[in-house]
């Protein structure tokens, strides 16, 4: 009986953890989310109500509509647990040593049905892993990219150039984390990201068919 009265305990006790865990988990998520999709949206609104860019306002402002579908934005209180971003965070943090500082480089294409590919890099380490959406899962590729020149943030801000001089031919989010946190997102929409950003050779890696 005291043998039967144990294991019901530790069975109620492992339960509770993991019920535990997981719900910690997903608050670190919500958090994450609700910060990266903030940060992205204020770049996005820098633009817009960038005077010296007004050529660049209406692709900005179509930009910030499909961001903002993409991630159930409109929904205000509401976390969506179904977005691209929501379930690449869980990748984050179930793959990732959280004591790293990282980027997340995003490059959206948008067609018929939209194509994402999210680089995360350690400039510490030198070290590029990328991860595409095939079939609405995120799948790590086996492509072994070569090392590119380290940039910090504080040179984030000067890779946005006149719009039609830059290198992208696609819309490129850079993100910087440190640990869960994040530090920054920059929004580069089409041929604005400066060469001198040192990451063309990831902009030329084909998007899945």
């Amino acid at each position: 009986m005291k043998l039967y009265l144990t294991l019901v305990t530790i069975f109620f006790w492992s339960c509770h953890a993991l019920s535990y865990a997981q719900q910690n988990d997903s608050t670190t998520r919500e958090a994450i989310l609700t910060s990266w999709n903030n940060a992205t949206v204020k770049s996005l609104n820098t633009i817009i109500s960038n005077e010296e860019y007004t050529s660049l306002r209406k692709q900005a402002e179509n930009e910030m509509m499909a961001f903002e579908q993409r991630n159930d934005i409109d929904n205000q209180g509401k976390i969506d647990t179904s977005s691209l971003r929501f379930r690449f965070i869980g990748i984050l943090l179930k793959d990732f040593n959280r004591s790293r500082d990282f980027y997340v480089i995003e490059r959206m294409h948008a067609g018929e049905h939209v194509s994402l590919i999210n680089y995360v890099y350690y400039p510490v380490d030198n070290i590029i892993e990328a991860y595409i959406i095939i079939n609405t899962n995120w799948i790590k590729s086996e492509e072994k990219f070569p090392k590119i020149s380290m940039f910090n943030e504080k040179d984030m801000a000067t890779y946005f150039v006149r719009p039609g001089s830059g290198i992208n031919y696609e819309s490129v989010v850079i993100t910087r984390f440190k640990k869960t946190q994040v530090q920054s997102s920059l929004f580069y929409p089409r041929g604005t990201l400066s060469k001198s950003s040192k990451i063309e050779q990831l902009l030329t890696f084909p998007f899945p068919e």
